[in-house]
């Protein structure tokens, strides 16, 4: 491996290290660690081990310059004057337009900061038009970023994090000072809104394209219109990497430029005698290839591909032939300098693994041909064909066996079709898709009326495409889904047998190791007979949890849902996948409020449930009533439904939630969902000398409304569980709500504060973790 490449490698790695870090190391130690390796770069024979300590540096440097730009805490939770210009294309969804503004200046009371990085906003009801490039000054409302704290799922702090928004916020409603326009002027990123809005909603006349969420994804690299369908068919058959302005597109866009320009210079007449042809497609290629990055963005892998196309480019100029690995650690280096904090993300390594794998197995394909001589033109275009299917075939291979391991390391989930279905899609996006979609952009932009006829056509071959791997897509066999735990030991095992400098027989013997260790992690971890876990899930101002005996699990409450933003989908299934489990022998919906039951279709599409019961049966399909369901045993702890519901009184839908006591051998506990006062009432009397729990999860999110101070005598709990949203609009918990369970001696955990709850009664007693423990960064507040 060449010195470069695995200085790039090594420099990388080093930044995606401080991803684990809860603090940032002083930047003067960090200078002393740089001078101290940088000597040793060249001179050692493992230049990745100094390389990796300079990217470890450089990324602290990097973040903590980051932080420093983040608004000061002074102007978070109170209406202050910001003045910025828009970035990135506005979103607009059924309640709000969300948009990105780089401050120039906040004010406060006549303080000032200046240049105080980026903020992301919601403007509700109906704002004006919000252009990219457009300067405004807003009365806002901002606060830190908070995304779902739990061990798996995404990390949305990170996201903003790495992309340099500091505070996220809403413009308020009824400023002091009307918004105002301060100045607008064109911009990269109007240009992109423009076409998107144009190839998304269609003038009057012109029909809707087909797909025509993906042709705006391919011509500007919008993808906010493609449907959840067809994300999923997308996933599942290993075609997302289509649909993202890639290393794939761009250099198709500089092979048509090269093309072009030499075509048409070679026609040129006695300007070819000037300059060669071949120079003018090589600028003619890095023009295309860098025009077609900036209209998607200039995203990271267009960026990888500009760099690497750019030193081809100059290397092809100054006749110098270069080894693909050294142009990939340049790449590398470049990119990882210039965007340290993006070195953790999956899409970073996914794209240069993809180049690196396409070259080596072009390179083995060509050391292993032997020349042959045609015998006739069909024949050798025969063999041509035949080459190149085989190289095709190849590399689509080479590409599921070498990306496994980062897909099953990130996302524990991999396509087991994607070599097939990539086999068919892979040349007719490249061939007829990309080409018909770039053609149609160029010819819009420059006014033709043929430009829809293009577009239309390319829409109509990717619905084609999409159709033919549909089937594929929807069987059973479609994709793996692995624990994180059992993802690395397979992605350990599939890299072994590449990396290891060993005989066949013992990579074989390792390999299989590692895949009987995966296969032991992929099972469940289970309590003893008689004791349980509980987990309670940070889904904001909601609930979810998680109960777990030796062989089964329930589901209490799956998270609310806020339009197409389910909590099922991005915080309890994540969890169900991450703690190896792999259907629901009952779900709970204690009622039917959206902050509980919300997420539950969420869940039910992703996972297995055997039964549902609810207290409200007719607003649930496939549901039970949860009164009068009689208690039941699961490995030896005891499981009962209480309800607070009488023949011929009526109850809100709150005091109608169904409570749930769970009794093991050495804890208990009581789940309330949104218990109020008169349902609190009720139980007492019905079931006061069965409340006595260990744990009680606080009622209502702790409402004034609820946890009264003879329901929190009768139940007694040493421990109380709080699921609420941070700094949510209702108040919870209320003051007079904490002050009854502080004068009941009762420790109050909140998921506000420590993100998930885990909990297990055990023999020794209760043990207790959380999310606070061990998942908190130095990019959380």
């Amino acid at each position: 491996m060449p010195k470069l490449l695995q200085a790039g490698i090594g420099f990388a790695l080093g930044a995606c290290a401080v991803s684990a870090q809860a603090v940032l190391v002083p930047t003067p130690l960090l200078f002393a660690l740089a001078l101290a390796v940088l000597p040793l770069l060249g001179a050692c024979r493992a230049p990745w081990i100094a390389a990796l300590c300079l990217g470890w540096a450089w990324c602290n440097v990097a973040s903590t310059q980051q932080l420093a730009e983040h608004p000061d805490p002074q102007y978070l939770g109170v209406p202050v004057l910001v003045t910025g210009e828009i970035r990135g294309i506005p979103r607009r969804d059924k309640h709000a337009t969300r948009f990105d503004l780089e401050l120039a200046e906040i004010r406060l009371n006549g303080q000032v900061q200046h240049n105080s990085g980026t903020i992301r906003l919601r403007w509700y009801s109906n704002p004006p038009p919000l252009r990219p490039g457009d300067n405004w000054s807003l009365w806002v409302k901002l606060r830190a970023p908070r995304g779902y704290h739990n061990r798996w799922g995404i990390d949305y702090e990170r996201h903003l994090f790495v992309r340099g928004i500091g505070a996220t916020g809403y413009v308020l409603a009824k400023p002091p000072v009307t918004p105002r326009r301060l100045s607008q002027h064109r911009s990269l990123a109007g240009l992109r809104k423009n076409l998107a809005d144009a190839l998304q909603a269609p003038a009057d006349g012109i029909p809707e394209l087909p797909a025509a969420g993906i042709v705006a994804a391919l011509a500007v690299g919008e993808r906010s219109a493609i449907t959840s369908l067809q994300w999923r068919l997308l996933r599942r058959a290993g075609l997302s990497h289509l649909v993202a302005i890639s290393g794939l597109h761009v250099s198709l866009a500089a092979l048509f430029g090269f093309a072009l320009g030499r075509g048409l210079w070679v026609l040129s007449g006695a300007l070819k005698r000037i300059v060669a042809a071949r120079t003018v497609g090589l600028w003619l290629s890095l023009a295309s290839a860098g025009a077609y990055a900036a209209l998607a963005g200039f995203p990271l892998p267009t960026c990888r591909a500009l760099a690497m196309i750019g030193a081809f480019i100059t290397l092809a100029l100054c006749l110098y032939r270069c080894h693909y690995g050294n142009l990939l650690g340049a790449a590398l280096l470049l990119l990882s300098a210039l965007w340290p904090l993006e070195c953790a993300s999956a899409g970073f390594w996914l794209s240069f693994l993809a180049v690196w794998l396409i070259f080596r197995t072009l390179e083995l394909r060509q050391s292993s041909r032997t020349p042959v001589a045609d015998d006739s033109i069909v024949q050798a275009f025969g063999r041509r064909c035949s080459r190149y299917l085989t190289n095709l075939l190849c590399i689509q291979w080479a590409l599921f066996l070498g990306l496994a391991p980062v897909l099953l390391f990130y996302f524990g989930e991999i396509s087991l079709i994607a070599p097939v279905a990539n086999l068919v899609a892979v040349p007719i996006f490249s061939f007829v898709a990309v080409p018909l979609v770039l053609v149609g952009t160029v010819l819009l932009l420059s006014g033709s009326s043929l430009a829809w006829c293009m577009l239309a056509a390319g829409g109509t071959v990717i619905d084609w495409t999409l159709a033919l791997v549909a089937p594929l897509a929807d069987s059973s066999f479609a994709a793996a889904t692995l624990s994180p735990g059992s993802g690395v030991l397979a992605a350990l095992s599939i890299s072994a047998w590449f990396l290891l400098r060993v005989r066949r027989r013992s990579r074989a013997i390792i390999c299989g190791l590692l895949s009987c260790c995966a296969g032991l992690l992929m099972l469940p971890e289970r309590p003893a007979n008689g004791e349980f876990h509980l987990v309670m899930l940070d889904v904001g101002q909601g609930l979810a949890v998680v109960l777990r005996t030796r062989h089964h699990v329930l589901l209490y409450d799956a998270g609310p849902r806020y339009g197409n933003f389910s909590l099922g989908q991005t915080v309890v299934l994540p969890y169900l996948r991450g703690a190896n489990i792999r259907w629901l022998d009952l779900a709970i919906a204690s009622h039917a409020s959206a902050d509980h039951v919300g997420g539950l279709p969420a869940v039910r599409a992703g996972i297995a449930v055997k039964r549902i019961l609810t207290s409200a049966p007719t607003e649930i399909v496939g549901s039970g009533d949860c009164n009068g369901f009689p208690g039941w045993y699961w490995d030896g702890v005891y499981f009962e439904i209480m309800s607070a519901a009488k023949d011929g009184v009526n109850l809100s839908v709150n005091d109608a939630s169904c409570v749930l006591r769970v009794s093991g051998r050495h804890g208990s506990a009581l789940l309330t969902g949104d218990l109020e006062r008169r349902g609190e009432r009720a139980l007492l009397a019905r079931y006061h000398q069965g409340l006595v729990v260990d744990v009680l999860q606080v009622p209502h999110h702790g409402s004034n409304t609820s946890s009264t101070t003879g329901f929190l005598a009768a139940t007694s709990p040493s421990l109380a569980l709080l699921s609420r949203g941070s700094e949510n609009r209702y108040g919870h918990p209320a003051d007079d709500v904490i002050k009854r369970f502080e004068r009941a001696d009762i420790k109050m955990m909140d998921t506000a504060l420590t993100g998930q709850l885990n909990l297990a009664s055990t023999a020794q007693g209760w043990t207790i973790e959380t999310w606070a423990d061990a998942g908190r960064r130095f990019w959380h507040r």
